[in-house]
């Protein structure tokens, strides 16, 4: 037994995580070095205290109620999931991001819940970069899509004004041929006149074989 007892007092001294112990009343009756680590705290300074000391002000009330609320049917699960973040808060004031689970258990003293507390600040950070560089390619992809959108309506214009001047082009250039054609001579090779018996004068037009 006293060899367990051993055990368990390393791995509640030694643990990464912040360990909190409260009663049914939630009063914390005790909390490991990495708990006060986190909080800020020297080593009796949050005994007796209530554990609302540890959440911001501006969450204390809704707190209390739902402690209560958790003490009515306690069980294991995560702390928080009504909310999209929970935060803690240090002597300093300063909040941080947390990471609660629940766990409550009975001895011949009464009902206690241990909490274990994880700072996940870093992890946070890493998140929000995450969504920065998301919002980062989507604002690009967007000016991307903009621009190729523009070049596409700048090439359609410079096409169709391509193909009108050529189609202009095209009918100046019929219309010259037709005036042309109107305006050549019948004949472009005269001949001399050559008297017949009748004294009619002929003269051949070899160009289109068209007798004057």
């Amino acid at each position: 037994m006293t060899r367990h007892i051993e055990m368990l007092d390393a791995l509640f001294k030694h643990a990464t995580e912040g360990i909190v112990v409260v009663n049914k009343g939630g009063t914390i009756v005790m909390l490991n070095p990495k708990a006060k680590e986190l909080f800020g705290y020297a080593d009796l300074e949050l005994i007796g205290k209530k554990i609302e000391i540890l959440i911001p002000k501006r969450l204390t009330r809704n707190h209390v109620e739902y402690r209560d609320e958790y003490m009515e049917a306690p069980r294991a699960r995560g702390m928080g999931h009504l909310m999209d973040d929970l935060f803690a808060c240090r002597q300093d004031g300063t909040e941080f991001p947390v990471e609660v689970s629940l766990s409550p258990f009975k001895t011949s003293d009464g009902e206690f819940v241990v909490s274990f507390v994880i700072d996940i600040t870093e992890r946070k950070k890493q998140e929000n970069r995450i969504i920065e560089a998301n919002l980062e390619i989507k604002k690009l992809n967007a000016e991307l899509e903009e621009r190729v959108e523009q070049r596409t309506k700048e090439l359609a214009t410079a096409i169709k004004k391509v193909e009108e001047s050529q189609g202009g082009g095209n009918s100046c250039l019929e219309k010259r041929t037709r005036t042309e054609q109107y305006e050549k001579p019948v004949c472009d090779h005269r001949f001399p006149r050559i008297p017949d018996s009748a004294g009619y004068h002929f003269i051949i037009c070899f160009a289109d074989w068209k007798i004057f």
